[in-house]
């Protein structure tokens, strides 16, 4: 080392012949240096410098480029050796250096080694980390980074480095992997004596070595794991046979302290080697016992001593045979389904059977493993087969496929031989739900099971012994119940086929022959019915629809039930299924009187050429068919409430309606057995009701009739299927239209709704069962509407829109009769409310029914019309105003052509107006000065006494008359 600072020195001496401080101060460090550098103090560096006067800043280069060309001279060498980093820590110290001193020093190195080494070499030589190059700089930032380290701050360690992997174009990742790649190997060299200094050695000694080759703790995880795994299996391999004894496991266990590995990583990485030791004792196992199967004890013995050799805990010897159990099924199992696949049953079957076989055995293996203590019972491997194999790869058919051809076999030498246990097993081991159990055994037990009890029906031999004989075959094949039950229901309905097929009625022999069949094949009647209404239905329902043609109305005569139960009763059916069967019958003969209903309706609602579209035939010469309206005549409406009350007749007579009525309301609700729903569209139904509902309404005839008519409209909404929210929905729409039309006749005509047309109304709601309130809402939107066009049509008529006191009142009076508020309930705007409100005062000014004497009767008007107090104030003030300027007019101008009277007409009609608001108004621009006191001057002569006598009320007057006039 001091050989490469005396060789700096001497370079500078051979360069000048006149020594310079500066070089002087160079050759004092070389020779203070060569010797041992190691033992020179700071102080005696700081002493060269005081003696030959070197300023700071060039004593500072000096000793920053003394450490740059000693980093060199190391560099020489590319092998790095763990000494290096500590000769440059000493030189360090030596020089007396900062971490910036070093900084510079370390940047100036890698600067100079890019030149030398980056610059001019090859991409493909840099990038072979055996190339001199590659090594030269890898060497130079490991040792920046690790000395660096030790002296800066982490954001100068930093700094430096990131301007380091700038000049050399390297990313944070490939500088810091760089490093590693230098620092491991010397690590891993470090590690390979672990094992024989063990004794010694602690997890701080490899804590501090990786610290002071800057290996990070999760950078080594790798070599220690190598380390251990290498110790562990010298250690088991040792013996002969291998096995892990007491000290073996205490020595492991020191080295997973030093190498500072968990627990659960040294057991895992110890039973990767042990485990495959004891599967080998496994199978050797498995071999004794396959050769001699009454050495199973022994070898369980054995198997349990290798455990303990191998100090194996129950949970990883558990882990160990939960696998191999699991092994010894699927392996046979995956070989089976392949046999299936390529429909080789015979190999299927022997691969199965070893699967049964490998169960059977590794229970054994399990229990036996238990009793010795080396698994618990609630080991994972002790549950390993139960809910069967992993299946999610296989097909369903193909387990399916291997169950039966498995149960096929297990019956092929007969019920005698029949393994049922086995047959279990399997089913257990392919996971087979009860419904594909039941499934293959029908498909494979069935037939067998099916031919034994037909030769024994067809023999006749149905008692007691062959009854127990068949239960027997049952019991000892384990066939389902459900499998049991199809095969003896499929036979019992061959042979109720046989006894009542197409419509035959069976005889009192063959009932008698099927009851024995049911007691000999355990079938309950509740079963059988199902089949006996199908088989028996065209029988009773013929029955049914003759009874009901006897007496051409399809109503059936009562002495025909008798026979109809008797019937029944001998073809075995319910009497939920004589009903339903009876619906059907009845459904039957309803469609085609449906069909004729129809028919009468479209000819009640259609012209004569709709008609003849919609069927196809010239309806002109129909007698039926009649001019008159748009529809064809009131026959075909008349035939029409004809059809609905005969199909009412029909309901009637065969009781197909049931009624319920509500105790606290004693109102009845009806529900009907069989409905038309489904035998025309829905609309079509609704509008043949709606039509019957009007019909109804105005049909008139006999008591008898009106009975009749009366039936019907309480059930024929039900017969159609039109539900009761339906039914009042329509009633409603057509109660609302001949309510509202009765009412707006009543109104046009007088005016008024009295007391006999309410009856008339209430009728109506009752018939058409129309709610109260409804009815009550209808009624007041109907008036309302009525008089407001009244009032409309009034204004519409009056001359120039002029609205006459006479129109107010009568409007008022009317609104009154009917319970009508007109200040709200008709809706009319202010402006319109006003203008009534200002006729009917003006009315009453007019004709002196109201004065100055009795005017809050404007203030009743005022309200009556529902008038505010400013615009009532405001359109009065306007209307007394205007009749004052209109009426001095007036009189101005009949006074200009000599008519007095009519003058003093005019200013009379005025004053009874400006009496309410006595004051001045602004009068007609053509009304002059002159012509105002004209106007009173007329009036003043017209009143004035003959006998000379002043009357107050003709002063008030006058006076009244000058204020108006402004004189």
């Amino acid at each position: 080392v001091g050989g490469y600072v005396a060789s700096i020195a001497s370079a500078a001496g051979r360069r000048k012949l006149v020594i310079k401080r500066e070089e002087a101060a160079m050759f004092a460090l070389a020779n203070l240096l060569e010797a041992d550098y190691t033992s020179v103090a700071p102080s005696q560096v700081q002493d060269v410098q005081k003696m030959y006067g070197v300023p700071d800043e060039q004593f500072e280069e000096m000793v920053i480029d003394i450490y740059k060309k000693f980093i060199l001279a190391m560099l020489k060498d590319p092998e790095f050796k763990t000494s290096e980093l500590k000769e440059l820590e000493a030189l360090k110290d030596t020089l007396g250096l900062t971490a910036e001193q070093l900084s510079d020093a370390f940047y100036e190195t890698v600067e100079s080694v890019f030149r030398t080494s980056v610059m001019w070499t090859s991409t493909k030589d840099l990038e072979d980390p055996d190339s001199i190059e590659r090594m030269t700089v890898d060497k130079c930032i490991y040792l920046a980074s690790r000395v660096l380290t030790k002296v800066d701050t982490e954001e100068g360690h930093e700094y430096t480095m990131s301007r380091c992997r700038k000049l050399l174009s390297l990313d944070q990742r490939e500088f810091e992997d760089r490093c590693l790649n230098l620092a491991q190997p010397l690590y891993a060299k470090a590690l390979s004596v672990v094992s024989e200094r063990l004794e010694t050695l602690t997890a701080d000694s490899l804590v501090k070595a990786r610290g002071s080759l800057g290996i990070a703790d999760n950078e080594v995880i790798e070599l220690h794991t190598k380390t251990f795994t290498d110790e562990a299996k010298r250690v088991v391999m040792a013996t002969t046979p291998p096995s892990l004894d007491a000290a073996g496991v205490a020595r492991l266990a020191k080295l997973r302290e030093v190498l500072a590995i968990s627990e659960e990583d040294s057991r895992f990485m110890t039973n990767e080697i042990v485990v495959p030791v004891y599967c080998d004792a496994i199978d050797e196992v498995l071999e004794t016992i396959d050769d001699d199967p009454d050495s199973f004890d022994g070898a369980i013995s054995s198997l349990v001593a290798r455990q303990q050799e191998l100090s194996m805990s129950s949970e990883a010897a558990g882990s160990v045979i939960l696998s191999l159990v699991q092994d010894m099924v699927n392996e046979p199992f995956e070989e089976a389904i392949r046999f299936v696949r390529l429909d080789n049953s015979k190999g299927a079957v022997a691969r199965l059977k070893d699967m049964v076989y490998s169960k059977e055995t590794a229970e054994i293996l399990l229990d036996k493993l238990v009793a010795a203590g080396a698994l618990t019972e609630d080991s994972p491997a002790c549950h390993a087969l139960e809910g069967g194999l992993d299946l999610e790869a296989v097909k369903e058919a193909d387990l399916t496929s291997a169950y039966r051809l498995f149960l096929a076999d297990s019956l092929n030498e007969g019920a005698d031989d029949y393994d049922q246990d086995s047959v279990a097993i399997m089913g257990e081991l392919l996971s087979m739900t009860p419904e594909k159990t039941v499934s293959v055994y029908n498909e494979v037990c069935g037939p067998m099971l099916r031919a034994r009890l037909a030769e024994g029906i067809a023999a006749d031999d149905l008692g007691e012994d062959a009854k127990k004989a068949n239960q027997a075959f049952v019991a000892k094949l384990q066939i389902p119940a459900q499998v049991y039950e199809e095969v003896t229901a499929e036979l019992y309905k061959n042979k109720l086929a046989a006894c009542s097929g197409g419509g035959k009625i069976m005889t009192l022999e063959e009932r008698s022959l099927l009851d024995k069949m049911r007691e000999f094949l355990d079938l309950p009647l509740e079963k059988c019915q199902k089949m006996h209404r199908v088989s028996c239905a065209g029988a009773y329902v013929q029955a049914v629809q003759e009874a009901m043609g006897a007496g051409g109305s399809g109503v059936i005569n009562t002495d025909y039930y008798a026979g109809l139960t008797k019937l029944a009763d001998r073809l075995l059916l319910g009497e939920d299924d004589q009903r339903a069967l009876f619906n059907d019958a009845v459904k039957a003969r309803l469609q085609p009187m449906m069909d004729e209903l129809l028919s009468q309706f479209e000819r009640s609602v259609l012209n004569k050429q709709q008609l003849a579209q919609k069927t196809g035939k010239d309806q002109g010469e129909d007698l039926i068919a009649k001019e008159g309206g748009g529809a064809l005549g009131l026959e075909s409406g008349a035939n029409m409430m004809l059809e609905v009350v005969n199909m009412v007749d029909f309901y009637e007579g065969n009781n197909l309606w049931e009624g319920t009525t509500d105790e606290a309301t004693n109102a009845t609700t009806y529900t009907y057995r069989v409905d038309a729903k489904g035998m025309a569209e829905e609309k079509m139904l609704e509008e043949v009701y709606r039509q019957f509902t009007v019909s109804s309404f105005q049909a008139r005839g006999s008591p008898g009739q009106q009975k009749r008519y009366a039936l019907a409209q309480t059930h024929f909404a039900g017969i159609l299927g039109i539900g009761a929210e339906r039914e009042a929905e329509i009633k409603q729409d057509i109660g609302k239209v001949v309510y509202s039309n009765y009412v707006k006749q009543l109104l046009t005509s007088k005016g008024r709704i009295e007391q006999q047309d309410m009856q008339f109304l209430v009728n109506i709601q009752q018939v058409l069962k129309m709610e109260d309130e409804f009815c009550f809402e209808l009624l007041g939107k109907l008036q309302k509407n009525f008089l407001r066009e009244q009032i409309d049509k009034a204004i519409g008529g009056a001359s120039a829109g002029k609205i006459t006191g006479e129109l107010a009142k009568s409007v008022r009076d009317r609104a009154d009769s009917m319970g009508i508020d007109v200040r709200e309930e008709l809706k009319l705007d202010m402006t319109l409310k006003s203008d009534l409100f200002l006729a009917e005062v003006e009315s009453a000014i007019k004709s002196k029914a109201v004065t100055v004497d009795n005017k809050e009767l404007i203030e009743d008007f005022q309200d009556a019309w529902g008038i505010p107090n400013d615009v009532a104030t405001k359109d009065f003030t306007r209307m007394v105003e205007a009749k004052c300027i209109a009426g001095v007019k007036s009189a101005s101008q009949d006074l200009n052509n000599s008519n007095e009277r009519s003058a003093v007409r005019y200013i009379d009609e005025l004053l009874g107006y400006a009496q309410f608001i006595p004051q001045a108004v602004q009068h007609d621009a053509k009304v002059s000065k002159a012509d105002k006191e004209k106007v009173l001057a007329t009036y003043t002569a017209a009143k004035a006494s003959f006998d000379g006598d002043t009357d107050p009320e003709v002063t008030a007057r006058l006076e009244l008359l000058s204020t108006v006039l402004g004189l």
